[in-house]
């Protein structure tokens, strides 16, 4: 499962350069505007239905599952009309009138995302992954096509929607194609109070999810609407938001794996709090091993990277792309937690976490009125994120004991090691000796997590 989402990751990681390199930092700004503005419908209408499928007690029931897919499709039915109705008034509010026709094509991804069979995320109860990560793939094998045929007649915004949309319809295809139980949808009241409260802790953290993720993108869209603010325009944002978002990218494997790994191994140990906080305890090593690999490297080359892969007219973005990659690194020990809580039953832990990194809101402004420009941004996204782990962890101590030390020697270890890289970036001017250097510590750091999923995993 992990090379075949690892592959996929690679496939968009590839689309979404050729997609900015072609299209420029101005409309890639626009892309960033139709981002945030879908991106917020998408997390108040949070289900996380396939997760809740994984975890329940009835996740074997077809009752139950047909359950999910309707509730499924009614939250993208809803979510799609009002992104659409709602944008097409707001967005000339903003000077973004242009985009409205982008926008309601976009849309139609909740609806689409709706439709996907849950069979795939079933097998994961067994421990069988394959499926899952065959979904993930084909939604980047599709994409990626579209955008190669989009840009070869179209060089305008209307790339980004084409390359969103044919994502979505990927995985629903491939999804249907391997289920092997009859896509059944029906709202099954007994089932419905069940969901209704494993989603009501999701409505609020989705949405603080998305204010986290974004609200350094948001600072610089409302830096040109507040007067004490300094103005950054499109191009700004454009250059600093394809750095975040392919920063990103790889995230997207790496969270998809935790949660097809630790979700279902968290469950099954649930009842026997000894084996679950050992089960936890190693997670979150080769957790921290990951994600120190990640700053450490992302510190020392970062901005090498990615003025290489995306040119000068990045160069803005792919200054600060050292910070933004650190504070991945940060947020793979809080999604950690996160996972671990959702195997668990509780969603009550991403609430909480989420609701800490608020705190990047303020820093962020904070950041730019001081003058501190796109850098300021990028560390105030690292300080949150370190501050939104350690109180994710402190909160799932109440369900799962003896689990706050290690996050907060965890969050530790990698602050030292991430400050180390970004250390060395400043003072090694050999090029060559800094990719050297970061090519050894990710090799090693692949071979032993390698070696570890080898031992780790299941039969089958």
């Amino acid at each position: 499962m992990t090379a075949c989402l690892a592959i996929g990751q690679l496939v968009g990681l590839g689309r979404n350069i050729l997609v900015s390199r072609s299209l420029g930092t101005e409309i890639q700004g626009q892309a960033m505007v139709i981002g945030l503005v879908s991106g917020f419908f998408l997390s108040i209408f949070t289900l996380n239905a396939a997760w809740q499928l994984v975890q329940s007690q009835h996740g074997e029931d077809p009752r139950f599952q047909s359950s999910l897919q309707g509730t499924a499709i009614l939250r993208g039915l809803i979510a799609s009309v009002v992104l659409a109705v709602t944008t097409y008034f707001v967005l000339p509010i903003f000077g973004f009138a242009d985009l409205r026709g982008p926008m309601i094509l976009t849309a139609s991804i909740p609806l689409l995302e709706g439709l996907i069979h849950l069979d795939a995320w079933r097998d994961l109860r067994n421990r069988l992954f394959r499926k899952v990560a065959f979904i993930e793939l084909s939604g980047s094998l599709t994409s990626t096509l579209a955008a190669i045929i989009a840009l070869a007649f179209i060089r305008s915004i209307w790339v980004v929607p084409i390359v969103a949309v044919a994502n979505s319809l990927g995985r629903v295809f491939i999804s249907h194609l391997v289920a092997v139980s009859t896509w059944r949808v029906r709202l099954h009241t007994h089932h419905l109070r069940e969901i209704f409260w494993f989603t009501l802790p999701l409505l609020p953290a989705g949405f603080l999810f998305w204010v986290n993720t974004q609200s350094d993108r948001m600072v610089i869209i409302l830096s040109e609407k507040i007067s004490w603010l300094p103005s950054l325009d499109l191009k700004s944002l454009g250059a600093y938001g394809t750095v975040a978002v392919i920063v990103l990218l790889p995230r997207g494997t790496i969270v998809k794996t935790m949660q097809s790994i630790v979700i279902p191994g968290i469950a099954a140990t649930k009842s026997t709090p000894e084996r679950c906080a050992k089960q936890f305890s190693i997670f979150l090593f080769w957790t921290t091993l990951l994600a120190a690999a990640i700053a450490f490297t992302g510190g020392l080359v970062g901005d090498l990277v990615f003025l290489l892969v995306l040119g000068d007219a990045f160069k803005a973005g792919a200054s600060v792309a050292p910070f933004l990659i650190v504070a991945m690194g940060v947020q793979l020990i809080r999604t950690a937690c996160y996972s671990t809580s959702t195997g668990l039953g509780h969603n009550s832990t991403s609430l909480t976490g989420n609701i800490a990194r608020l705190a990047g809101l303020p820093l962020a402004i904070i950041a730019l009125w001081a003058d501190f420009g796109l850098l300021g941004l990028a560390v105030s996204v690292v300080i949150a994120e370190l501050l939104a782990s350690a109180v994710a962890g402190l909160w799932q101590q109440r369900f799962l004991p003896s689990s706050f030390l290690p996050v907060v020697l965890s969050l530790t270890a990698l602050a030292i090691i991430s400050a180390i890289g970004v250390l060395l970036q400043q003072t090694i001017t050999s090029e060559g000796i800094r990719v050297g250097l970061a090519t050894t510590v990710l090799l090693a750091a692949g071979v032993a997590l390698l070696q570890w999923r080898r031992q780790s995993r299941p039969s089958g």
